[in-house]
């Protein structure tokens, strides 16, 4: 099962009645920079799935939810 099917039964998907055509994910892998100061995050490379949606055809698209699947 893939993360936009995952978040359609599953997730936020199930309760804000979001059609499928208007979903979206990506593994997003990015690099984090934190001061050592800043706990409970550390600095490194992060892999996570980020879910958007859109409310219309015509609607921008908005991040929805972020995970590590």
């Amino acid at each position: 099962m893939n993360m936009t099917n995952s978040y359609l039964i599953y997730g936020r998907g199930k309760v804000n009645g979001v059609k499928e055509k208007n979903v979206v994910s990506y593994k997003v892998t990015y690099v984090s920079l934190y001061s050592k100061d800043t706990p409970p995050w550390s600095s490194g490379i992060k892999n996570e799935y980020f879910t958007l949606i859109k409310e219309s055809d015509d609607a921008p698209w908005l991040i929805d939810d972020i995970g590590q699947g």
